[in-house]
């Protein structure tokens, strides 16, 4: 990273104490707003997101901000991702270089500009999840490390397949899963079948980087899509994106399921949705319903970016990682069956 990067109109936009105080108190609003805003390149609100954080709640933006880099802007641009891995643990070296309203400001503008790639969060919810593998998360547990590092290595299966095969040999006790059992792996060994592969060391870099900050799995599946992406034209796909309305001071796509005030609101949705609410009674119990919305809407939210990396196969790691997110409700002929297991987390959930 460059030594002090921030300008001084970055400085002169921090919010003001009275501002903040406009913001309704909850971290988790603030960090959810923080991570939308800038998948949708909305600077203000994430400079407002930061802001809030950095005042109380500094190792959390800190966290978050590192999920962000590697699930929301991943490949598309590297760079960014790797000043935000390096800048995240480095306390002494922020407070050295203009502290951290600076440092947070001017990454999370960097974000906020930059294109966006979810494809190393997709790919992880389709290997865990979608039902078009489940034969192979059981049978891929019996084979050796050599085996699984020749599925990762084989493009002619299926990228879900290799990025199962990755997630067992660098291990699940190190990356958990939502729906594999704990196994021992090495992080080295995948890098250096990725690098038997031919991915650039710079790739590998981020990835490693990645491996030390996070538990998610995002590290073990960035040289996968790299190198996904390396073999047809990489384009920008631009989104419209409506304007978001403002509520207690947070943009409305902040409230989701995973804050207080979001699962109020979705609930509330629930119930008054007439439509939404017979089709619910139709085929899921009453107690699935709230879990229905809120991974109906957060997934469909959760794929909004300002500026899509586009790749040939793209596109399939989108639906199929639909489809598997989808799937933790199975609908039911009798919604008095209940359902199998208990409340779900998918992969890449805050």
């Amino acid at each position: 990273m460059r030594g002090n990067s921030c300008t001084c109109s970055i400085r002169r936009r921090r919010l003001s104490d009275p501002i903040l105080r406009t913001l309704h108190s909850d971290p988790w609003l603030a960090t959810s707003a923080l991570q939308k805003a800038i998948r949708r390149g909305n600077e203000t609100a994430a400079l407002a997101a930061t802001s809030f954080l950095l005042a109380g709640h500094g190792d959390r933006f800190w966290r978050r901000l590192t999920v962000i880099a590697l699930e929301d802007v991943g490949i598309a641009n590297l760079d960014a991702v790797r000043d935000v891995l390096l800048a995240s643990t480095r306390k002494t070296w922020r407070a050295e270089h203009g502290g951290d309203w600076d440092i947070a400001a001017a990454l999370v503008q960097r974000l906020c500009a930059a294109m966006k790639c979810r494809d190393a969060c997709e790919l992880l919810v389709a290997a865990d999840l979608h039902p078009r593998w489940k034969r192979q998360r059981t049978a891929f547990l019996d084979l050796t490390q050599h085996q699984l590092c020749e599925i990762v290595t084989d493009p002619a299966r299926h990228l879900a397949e290799r990025t199962l095969a990755a997630w067992l040999v660098a291990g699940t006790k190190r990356f958990p899963a939502y729906a594999l059992p704990e196994v021992e792996g090495s992080f080295a060994t995948l890098l250096d079948v990725y690098r038997h592969l031919g991915t650039p060391e710079h790739v590998l870099e981020v990835a490693r980087l990645g491996s030390t900050r996070t538990q998610e799995g995002h590290p073990l599946t960035t040289p996968l899509v790299w190198l996904a992406a390396s073999t047809g034209p990489v384009t920008a796909s631009p989104e419209k994106l409506s304007e978001p309305a403002l509520i207690r001071g947070w943009p409305d796509y902040a409230f989701d399921m995973h804050t207080r005030l979001g699962r109020r609101a979705l609930t509330l949705f629930a119930e008054r949705c007439t439509v939404l609410q017979v089709l619910m009674d139709q085929h899921l119990p009453a107690d699935a319903h709230g879990d229905f919305i809120g991974h109906l809407v957060f997934r469909v939210e959760g794929q909004v970016v300002d500026r899509r990396l586009s790749y040939p196969g793209a596109g399939a790691i989108l639906r199929d990682a639909e489809i598997a997110h989808l799937t933790l409700f199975r609908f039911s002929r009798n919604p008095r069956q209940g359902r199998s297991g208990g409340r779900p987390r998918p992969p890449c959930a805050p």
